[in-house]
């Protein structure tokens, strides 16, 4: 999948979300944030739009393991 068919991706989850899809324009590990914006919209929409939790932090996304 291109990056851009990623970003395109993230941005229709984060708009089911209502998060705003531009805090991650500099992630590198797409998938793994595609995958876990889905888990959000599956299982934690509600608790995320009554703000009980937070979105996904685009710093767990930058690929920088150590």
């Amino acid at each position: 999948m291109a990056i851009t068919d990623q970003m395109k991706q993230i941005k229709e989850l984060c708009d089911e979300l209502g998060i705003d899809p531009h805090i991650y324009a500099n992630v590198k590990e797409h998938g793994r944030l595609i995958f876990r914006l889905s888990e959000f919209c599956v299982f934690k929409k509600g608790d995320l739009k009554a703000g009980r939790i937070a979105p996904p932090d685009p710093k767990d996304f930058m690929g920088d393991k150590k």
